[in-house]
């Protein structure tokens, strides 16, 4: 390559049917890239001075890095979204029959499941799945990190931090669409993750929280509804938001284009105190028994992907407003055509149960 730094490397698969496990050499940029090991049975990745290299299923696939030390993305133009009860192994791998390169998602998997349970249920795949990314359900960055460290031990290509699942369940965790709400401890969460591995660290995300209207005509101004507004509902307040993670280390964001309508949020203070005007036995519940959690009921996930408007302007205003960072659309993406047409705006498109129902 003749202008290495600003070109883009093309993820090959090299086939090596009963290839010999002695050293081989890659022609890579600047210099060789040396192969010191084979192993023909597990997927793994080995570190070398001028980029990652990837081994599996009998394919070597390199992720290079410029001689400015920036990592070369994934091939992201088509994803398949991360989906509880979805996109398990099985369904991955039948999706990697259909298509070798889109890029597949796991289903989330929460901090607290993969450090006290079992880990290889969580974690293990086939290694005919690549390239495939872990989505983590969490909000504490040192179990974050200690999660992303076990993912790339794995060979994982990828870590996503879910900021965009509105279940309750989830938001009882303090995790997920309420993150928006939080991006310094977002950032703190991808800092930590940064800092313990070399693979990507994404984040998947809303265009905001609860039923806040953004302005047609100028979504800096949000409108206003006949809920209360809150404060992570503003166009400004998204923007801070990409910006705040983006400065902790990651550089590609998944962007749901619809809010995430969502009861109250529970803070920490709420968690230690029920609300007495609620029947004692429901008190202990989360997050029905959270103080105040009746002032506002939210919608649950099925409606969370089917109320809220998609607001497709409002990911494209960020994708100028961040042009070097890695914008991938999600939601309402039903047919190939309709992700070929976005590809004009966007770097990646994520399409979700489309997938699913129509593979």
């Amino acid at each position: 390559m003749s202008s290495w730094t600003n070109s883009r490397m093309l993820l090959k698969s090299i086939s090596r049917p009963r290839m010999a496990p002695e050293a081989l050499s890659l022609a890579c940029g600047s210099g060789n890239v040396k192969i010191l090991s084979i192993d023909k049975s597990i997927g793994y990745r080995k570190k070398l001075p001028t980029g990652l290299l990837y081994i599996h299923s009998g394919s070597i696939v390199i992720e290079a890095k410029t001689k400015k030390g920036n990592t070369l993305s994934l091939d992201r133009r088509l994803c398949v979204a991360p989906m509880l009860d979805w996109t398990d192994r099985h369904e991955r791998f039948f999706l990697r029959l259909i298509t070798r390169h889109t890029l597949l998602y796991t289903e989330m998997v929460t901090t607290g499941a993969l450090l006290h349970g079992d880990k290889e249920r969580f974690l293990a795949y086939d290694p005919s799945e690549h390239p495939i990314a872990l989505q983590l359900g969490g909000n504490d960055p040192q179990a974050l990190a200690e999660c992303a460290r076990l993912a790339e031990d794995y060979g994982y290509d990828e870590i996503n931090l879910n900021c965009g699942c509105p279940s309750q369940r989830v938001q009882s965790g303090q995790f997920g669409a309420c993150l928006l709400a939080n991006p310094a401890r977002v950032a703190q969460c991808v800092a930590a993750m940064c800092r313990e591995v070399s693979i990507p660290v994404t984040v998947k995300t809303r265009i905001g929280i609860n039923e806040q209207g953004i302005n047609e005509h100028n979504v800096d101004k949000p409108r206003v509804d006949e809920w209360d507004i809150d404060e992570g509902d503003s166009y400004r307040h998204l923007a801070d938001f990409i910006e705040t993670v983006a400065e902790a280390g990651c550089n590609t964001f998944i962007i749901h284009a619809r809010k995430a309508w969502l009861g109250h949020i529970p803070t920490v203070t709420d968690a230690f105190t029920p609300d007495p005007a609620l029947p004692p036995n429901t008190r202990h519940l989360a997050p029905h028994g959270y103080k105040n959690s009746h002032k506002k009921r939210g919608l649950n996930p099925s409606q969370n992907r089917a109320i809220p408007p998609l607001r497709y302007d409002v990911a494209s205003n960020l994708k100028k407003m961040f042009p070097t960072l890695a914008i991938v659309l999600n939601g309402g993406v039903t047919d190939l055509e309709s992700a070929r047409a976005h590809l004009d705006v966007f770097d990646g498109v994520m399409i979700g149960r489309a997938a699913y129902h129509h593979a």
